[in-house]
């Protein structure tokens, strides 16, 4: 965990990603010394203990299974299925226990060894083909996972797991050797070597098709209005979202185009940003994701989103309460965001009622998509209470992002030309959208 946290710091995460050979320096080396280190140096400590070398060992070996049942055990209660697979370990452990017991090998130097390296084989070959299989399945994940996230961390829990159950009653028969801490320390020389190896550029984790470095694109315009629907703000620009944990890479790119700035940067001053975030996951990801400001407006491949007030009226006479109806026609991708104003609340709406029945912290995002609709278009209804009975204000603001996201793209030539400049080990996915706030 401790490399794992240090590649991130020196800016150098996942080298593993296309040399997956890396894996086994970076995490399960240090690993293999952190659980060899202390026993040896216990045991040179004690080298005048009267129980012999061959007992001692028999005991480290006892209490990595006792801490194994432990583990399983408390996995169970918590309903983790995963546990069988500390069970396994303590099985083949306890089978090599039996024999030892029934031979009476237990007793002598070193032929109880004999027992617990015959009954590891299996359990070696599974744990191994379990962590290949894991990390095969994992690794091209990391690459779209977002980077608010540290893959690093999850490649070295795998190895930490991993280690464990295969290693934990193999490392102390490393033990009979004379120069023991020589041989553990050699996984930490070996573990050091692949961090040097990291940091070069040996270490580039990307390469073209194999092993791609994902970013998500989008020339947008922002339209932000008034109470009174007049423009306030009006701006394009290109949203670059990395997909990845190394967001520096574009830096040289997008210095060519205009001045990055965080996403971060805008959102204490509006509603999600005021930008037209694709989903959940993009806010989450704002403190990495970038805005450039550009001169250039899209091209978009139809018209913009229109949200039209369709009605607004109090409810059963209260004077408190108050109902809009909306009607949106855009796009087959849409985002909806709701926020409140001035000390108002919403007690209904004809979405989902999850949000506001759990009490969601407001603003609320909502996600609408359609298929072979040539109309498009949505209606919903939100009700609304403001204490004071005073709708004179602004109570509601609507944001509505549109994305183009399937329709052939018409790029503008300065963008083109950003697009273009990515280098080859770089898979960019890239579309037009629009976003457009208003209050009411």
């Amino acid at each position: 965990m401790l490399v794992a946290v240090f590649m991130d710091g020196v800016g150098r995460p996942m080298t593993w990603f296309s040399e997956t050979w890396l894996l086994i320096g970076l995490f399960f080396c240090p690993m293999f010394f952190g659980m060899g280190i202390l026993p040896a140096y216990y045991l040179e400590k004690t080298k005048q203990d009267k129980l012999s070398l061959g007992f001692r060992i028999q005991l480290f070996m006892h209490s990595h299974c006792l801490f194994l049942i432990v583990l399983t055990i408390v996995m169970t209660a918590m309903g983790l299925r995963s546990s069988f697979m500390c069970m396994m370990a303590v099985l083949f452990d306890i089978t090599a226990l039996i024999v030892n017991l029934v031979t009476k090998w237990h007793r002598r130097a070193y032929w109880f060894a004999i027992a617990a390296m015959v009954c590891q084989i299996l359990p070696f070959l599974y744990y191994t083909s379990i962590a290949h299989a894991t990390y095969m399945t994992m690794l091209p994940m990391t690459g779209r996972s977002g980077s608010a996230s540290n893959p690093d961390l999850l490649m070295a829990g795998i190895a930490v797991f991993m280690a464990i159950l295969f290693a934990g009653f193999i490392m102390p028969l490393f033990l009979f050797f004379r120069k023991t801490r020589t041989i553990i320390y050699s996984f930490l020389a070996i573990a050091v070597l692949f961090i040097i190896i990291a940091v070069t550029p040996a270490g580039f984790p990307y390469k073209a098709k194999t092993a791609t470095q994902r970013y998500s694109l989008i020339h947008a315009q922002r339209t932000l209005h008034r109470a009174d629907g007049s423009i306030r703000l009006q701006e394009a620009g290109i949203y670059v979202y990395p997909q990845d944990r190394r967001i520096n890479s574009a830096d040289d790119y997008i210095k060519a185009i205009g001045e990055k700035h965080k996403v971060s940067e805008y959102c204490d001053v509006e509603m999600f940003c005021g930008m037209p975030l694709y989903n959940h996951r993009w806010h989450k990801a704002r403190e990495r994701s970038f805005w450039i400001p550009i001169e250039e407006n899209p091209n978009l491949p139809g018209s913009r989103p229109a949200l039209t007030l369709l009605n607004a009226h109090n409810l059963e006479g209260s004077i408190s309460r108050k109902r809009y109806e909306f009607q949106l026609v855009g796009p087959d991708h849409m985002t909806i965001f709701i926020g409140l104003q001035n000390e108002v609340k919403i007690t209904d709406w004809s979405f989902n009622d999850t949000m506001i029945r759990e009490k969601w912290e407001q603003p609320y995002f909502i996600y609408f998509s359609y298929g072979k609709d040539e109309v498009g278009s949505l209606t919903f209804t939100i009700d609304v209470e403001k204490s004071d009975g005073n709708f004179n204000v602004p109570v509601l603001e609507i944001g509505i992002a549109g994305h183009w996201i399937h329709q052939n793209k018409n790029r503008t030539p300065k963008y083109e030309q950003f697009v273009k400049s990515f280098p080859s080990y770089a898979s960019v996915n890239d579309w037009v959208a629009t976003y457009e706030s208003w209050l009411f």
